[in-house]
Order: C-alpha cells, then structure tokens, then sequence
C-alpha cells in the first residue's frame, strides 16, 4: 500500500530539516570589529575648526548661486531629496558638511531646521584635492 522506500526518503529529510536550526544554534557568532557602532562617535582624522557660515544646499549654490533666506523653502526640498548640505562662510568658501556625531550620520539630520540661517559649527576638518568636507561635531 505505501511505497516504503518513498516513505522513508521524507522521514529522512523531515529530520535533517528539523536538526538545521539546532546546528545553527551551536555554531559561534561573528562580529564585525571594523565598523563602530552608530552610536559611537568615529575616529576622525584631520583638523578641528570652528566655523561660521549660512547653510545651504550645494546643489542649487554650485548650479546657480542660490541660498539666503529668498531660497529657504527650495533649500529646504532638495536637501530633503538627498541633496547635500552645505555651509557658505562670508569668504565664499563652501564646506560640504556630514554629520559627525555618529557613524554615517547624515547632516541633514543635524541641520535641516537651519537651512538658510547663519550659524556656527564645531568638527573635523578634511581636505582632499579642492574638496572641503567638515564632520561636525556641535551646532551653536
């Protein structure tokens, strides 16, 4: 009636699939030591600078020149779309800014409420080529 050698190729895979989360449960974790963990404040290298400057979005100031408080609301949109952010001193100079409080942590997050306002940034300065890029590590 049952065709016994079928029967027992099922039982045998029901088993072997059954055992796999308890040999997965006895093999050792990894961890990854390179990356610190988001709420760690990475190891910059560079130097600290204190800064003073308009933020802006780089995209419609490198394109055509446009920030002050007349481009908030288009300043505002783009950074939200990806944009990326940055800040204007009165030297014309343009840094672009990440977040530096945490791991990758973008500096929209820190800024978005500042877009268009004149303020005063703490971090880590790093230079590569022309590019100007500042890890803040404080907002006044």
């Amino acid at each position: 009636m049952f065709n016994r050698p079928l029967l027992a190729s099922f039982v045998f895979m029901f088993a072997a699939c059954a055992s796999i989360p308890l040999l997965a449960a006895d093999a050792p974790e990894k961890k990854d030591d390179k990356k610190p963990a988001a709420e760690e404040t990475p190891d910059i290298k560079g130097e600290k600078v204190t800064l003073k400057g308009e933020v802006i979005d780089v995209w419609c100031y490198m394109e055509g020149g446009d920030h002050g408080k007349e481009h908030k609301e288009c300043a505002v949109s783009c950074i939200k779309a990806g944009n990326p952010v940055g800040l204007l001193d009165e030297k014309n100079n343009v840094y672009i800014l990440m977040g530096g409080k945490k791991d990758h942590q973008p500096a929209k997050e820190l800024l978005i409420d500042k877009v268009a306002e004149t303020i005063t940034i703490e971090g880590t300065l790093v230079k590569k080529g022309d590019t100007k890029v500042v890890f803040i590590t404080a907002v006044k």
